[in-house]
């Protein structure tokens, strides 16, 4: 572990070492606490498939996304200096939590009791990665320049990996009884993801220099 968050730190920085670290403690402090959490929970996420999809959506990282869509980002202070940009990375925030909340909600409308823990590690693998195609043709649509976009992505890419690594751990575990049981486990780590988008867009902006002058973004020129 300590090599590999050496070799992070050394390639992205302080903020995806700390979603690294935060997150690695929290998979081990959650894999611990499942089958406490199975003795209390485990008998209504196996009721129905139906009554564990709507205690699902029901979960806090709901609560906290809409927080930050809603109260945090439309008012985030990234450089003031340049409005235009500044407008631009709030929209293209917005985009991403956008698309991590429609993968999320697509993962448990999903019959996932049908699946084994491999099929269900390779949907659910297979629909984070649908979130980045998502993000892609958002921003499009929105005039956000491609480079903006793809500079981002490259920031994203490690949260990507990691997030990869959590849900084959997921379904590997021997402490779920159910896929729903995992896609809880799984929503805590998503909202370590809502902490560290930010810091990744402030770096894309920081990286861009001088790409961005003269583009013109929703009638205005960026600076």
């Amino acid at each position: 572990m300590f090599n590999e968050a050496l070799k992070l730190f050394e390639n992205y920085g302080w903020p995806a070492l700390f979603f690294f670290i935060v997150s690695f403690i929290l998979f081990k402090c959650l894999s611990k606490l499942i089958p406490t959490w199975n003795k209390r929970d485990g008998e209504r996420l196996d009721k129905s498939v139906k009554e564990a999809q709507n205690q699902l959506l029901n979960h806090q990282f709901f609560t906290n996304l809409k927080f930050k869509l809603n109260n945090e980002i439309p008012f985030l202070t990234l450089d003031n200096n340049f409005p235009v940009r500044q407008k631009l990375f709030r929209k293209l925030l917005e985009l991403k939590l956008v698309s991590i909340q429609e993968i999320v909600e697509v993962i448990i409308a999903h019959d996932m009791e049908k699946m084994d823990a491999s099929q269900w590690a390779t949907f659910v693998i297979s629909e984070i990665h649908n979130g980045d195609k998502l993000l892609e043709e958002y921003s499009l649509k929105e005039g956000i320049p491609s480079i903006v976009v793809s500079k981002f992505m490259v920031w994203q890419m490690r949260t990507l990996e990691l997030l990869t690594s959590y849900v084959n751990d997921l379904a590997i575990s021997t402490v779920y009884s159910t896929n729903a049981a995992r896609v809880n486990t799984l929503l805590y780590l998503l909202g370590l993801q809502l902490i560290t988008v930010i810091g990744d867009a402030e770096k894309t902006l920081g990286a861009l220099n001088g790409e961005l002058t003269g583009l013109n973004y929703q009638g205005e020129i960026l600076e």
